[in-house]
């Protein structure tokens, strides 16, 4: 081992003090992140980064002070990777935009959006917000419209995202079987509701189900855009 770095069978010990000295912070979050969409989160260590770099643990600690301030670069890397929408564009094809780009990059990067709720106060957690409120801003949503339709987004998104902790590559695969198991239980005929219109859930993929779902969600947004203005009271009657 030399100088935190391992040394490899057949490798000039030039080259290897050339790597310690070559390794980057950039490296280190890509290498993360890579960790991330293989193993989420929750798979992530120093030790499994190090490994993949080549390296030693300590050697790590050259670039970051510790573990969550590297989960914080990498936290902040993914989310960087939503595209945001041209601003040119009617507010609410923006805000549709964003929320399936937001659900395809949280998809691709398991854990991402539990490690935002889990720390509030990171970089990631805060860009994550902006996004969304500088189209809720641009849009005039303000006061208690602004707060209702930013809650209403958060609610309707995070139960999804909330599932990503292990990797599920094919959500079509996992929402169509969890039908189909429905359709076929022993007991659905004491739910009526669910025996009616469970052909028409067995159709239809996730991506579509999601999409119908924010679509609605949007158009309701829409309509109810302003924020009402306060109630004045009436002329007082004469006694």
């Amino acid at each position: 081992m030399i100088g935190g770095y391992h040394s490899s069978v057949g490798r000039p010990r030039a080259e290897t003090w050339s790597a310690r000295y070559e390794l980057t912070a950039d490296q280190v979050v890509d290498t993360a992140v890579s960790l991330v969409a293989r193993h989420g989160f929750k798979g992530v260590s120093m030790t499994r980064i190090a490994e993949e770099l080549g390296v030693t643990t300590p050697a790590l600690y050259h670039h970051f002070a510790d573990k969550r301030e590297l989960l914080d670069r990498a936290a902040d890397r993914i989310v960087s990777l939503i595209e945001q929408p041209p601003a040119s564009a009617p507010w609410t094809e923006r805000l549709r935009a964003l929320i399936l780009d937001q659900e395809r990059v949280f998809r691709r990067y398991p854990g991402t959006y539990r490690y935002l709720i889990d720390n509030p106060a990171a970089p990631a957690r805060l860009r994550f917000m902006d996004i969304r409120l500088r189209i809720l801003d641009e849009a005039g949503f303000t006061g208690v419209a602004l707060a209702r339709a930013f809650a209403t987004i958060a609610f309707f998104h995070t139960p999804e995202v909330l599932a990503d902790d292990a990797s599920v590559p094919d959500l079509d695969a996992v929402f169509s079987a969890a039908n189909r198991s429905a359709a076929a239980g022993s007991v659905l005929g004491q739910f009526p509701h669910v025996e009616k219109h469970i052909d028409l859930l067995l159709g239809m993929p996730y991506d579509e189900y999601f999409r119908l779902g924010l679509d609605e969600l949007i158009s309701a947004l829409a309509a109810g855009r302003r924020e009402p203005a306060p109630r004045t009271a009436g002329p007082k009657k004469a006694r």
